[in-house]
């Protein structure tokens, strides 16, 4: 069984902008949010102290 492939690029841009509007609105409102910000900080410590990536 094949997976359902969507090429984006065939896509016009303004529907995709039509398309993502609404989830970027979402993440945005989530990482405006002080305590999203707090558990983000705190998650790049934890990765920056296992080898991750640096702070």
């Amino acid at each position: 069984m094949t997976k359902p492939y969507i090429d984006a690029k065939k896509i016009p841009r303004h529907q995709r902008e039509q398309l993502a509007a609404p989830l970027l609105t979402i993440v945005r409102t989530a990482f405006e949010d002080p305590k999203t910000q707090k558990e983000f900080e705190e998650w790049k410590t934890k990765k920056a102290q296992k080898g991750g990536t640096k702070k």
